[in-house]
């Protein structure tokens, strides 16, 4: 008997001008940029800090108040992610090689293909990008396997920023050096 899917419930949080610019901005529509903003905050539900947001809260806008909170906070969440949990974690090689690989890349479904993406990299082009940007294949994958997918969405969002202006040389190198480690 084929499986079934459960039936999708809709959701309807409000957010402020901004987040719902930030949201038209980062992702095709809003609404999207919403459900994928729900749907990440759902899967990071066992970290410390959401849990405890749902639990203070009680009543009929339990559910409401959570979402809204996800979706609000959501942009702060990246923007600490890439300044405090990524930094350092990967070498200026390993950065710029995830530039490259990521330039035409979409995240809609941020953290899911990061790694797929670079590892399909190096299956394809055995020694290419070793070679190009100086980069071991098995420390880069296991760096970046260790990541939560939080950080992985972070990190897909960090290049896609990049992408979004028109950047020279100079500009790649202080991109990079926002998550660099420390020469």
């Amino acid at each position: 008997m084929p499986e079934t899917k459960p039936k999708q419930k809709t959701v309807s949080p409000r957010v402020s001008a901004a987040i719902h610019k930030w949201l038209s901005e980062n992702f095709k529509t809003p609404n999207a940029g919403a459900e994928w903003s729900i749907e990440t905050m759902h899967a990071l539900a066992q970290s410390r800090v959401v849990r405890e947001i749902a639990e203070a809260r009680s009543g009929p806008q339990k559910i409401e108040g959570a979402l809204t909170w996800a979706t609000e906070e959501l942009p702060l969440l990246i923007q600490h992610t890439i300044a405090y949990e990524l930094r350092g974690k990967l070498t200026g090689g390993e950065l710029y090689m995830i530039l490259d690989v990521l330039n035409v890349h979409d995240p809609k479904i941020p953290g899911k293909h990061i790694v797929q993406c670079v590892r399909d990299s190096f299956e394809i082009y055995p020694g290419v990008y070793e070679l190009k940007w100086d980069v071991e294949k098995s420390h880069m994958l296991s760096t970046l396997e260790a990541l939560t997918i939080f950080q992985l969405a972070a990190l897909e969002y960090w290049a896609a920023m990049f992408r979004e202006v028109d950047f020279n040389a100079q500009d790649t190198e202080k991109h990079c050096a926002i998550l660099e480690v420390a020469k």
